[in-house]
């Protein structure tokens, strides 16, 4: 079973201390307590004050980079902006589904929240494994993060849900490299290619495959190529 030891919360590139500090409050008032701040000089000092008994998350919060998160097995984004587009980046599930969609989850998850102004591009969105929106009025839809943060960990400390080992990021991206190798040893258009690695990826991330099935697709993938070579 996943506890709150086994999962993080990232803010990219926050801009403002206020937030940051409330950040730091909730998590402290749902028992979290691993901080990430991505790409950011932010000085935590201006965002104590609105932290109140959550200073120490803020004293031990880490520094990392984007390509830092590829240590998680499972990445959940939120965006304002949803499509309903099979393969947009922003196909997104409400966070009342989110109790479902943990089911089986790799066992170290970390929660990414976008920048306070422009929230995630959709390359970083691409990234991740399970994007949420939260319903809300149509007129303005954007929630500020700790807002946002709030209502998420709510769902999730209020959810049973057991982990099991799944492929880590390389050996997914190996696999996914691979079969776009394929793709393009057929002379397929660039824009068929490009479908076709965000189709990949999506049933990957849906699928939360073992790294004993990844590895047997990726050996059947690397067959295929060898005999196009």
């Amino acid at each position: 079973m996943i506890s709150d030891k086994d999962i993080s919360i990232c803010l990219i590139e926050p801009l403002y201390p206020i937030n940051v500090g409330y950040v730091a409050r909730i998590m402290k008032n749902f028992g979290f307590d691993k901080l990430l701040l991505c790409n950011s000089d932010i000085d935590l000092q201006k965002a104590r004050p609105f932290a109140s008994h959550g200073v120490d998350i803020l004293d031990n919060c880490v520094r990392i980079s984007f390509n830092d998160l590829n240590m998680f097995d499972t990445l959940i984004a939120t965006t304002a902006i949803t499509s309903q587009r099979g393969i947009s980046s922003r196909q997104s599930i409400s966070v009342s589904e989110l109790r479902e969609s943990l089911n089986n989850v790799g066992q170290n998850i970390c929660l990414i929240f976008g920048r306070d102004t422009t929230g995630l591009t959709n390359y970083e969105l691409e990234q991740v494994d399970i994007v949420l929106h939260i319903p809300t009025n149509s007129s303005y839809s954007t929630l500020n993060i700790s807002h946002a943060l709030s209502i998420i960990l709510y769902e999730i400390s209020n959810t049973n849900f057991h982990s099991r080992t799944i492929a880590n990021r390389d050996a997914i991206n190996m696999m996914t490299n691979t079969y776009i190798d394929i793709a393009t040893k057929l002379n397929l258009p660039e824009h068929k290619i490009h479908l076709i690695e965000k189709s990949l990826n999506h049933v990957i991330k849906r699928g939360k495959p073992s790294p004993r099935e990844t590895s047997i697709l990726l050996g059947f993938a690397k067959k295929i190529l060898l005999r196009l070579s």
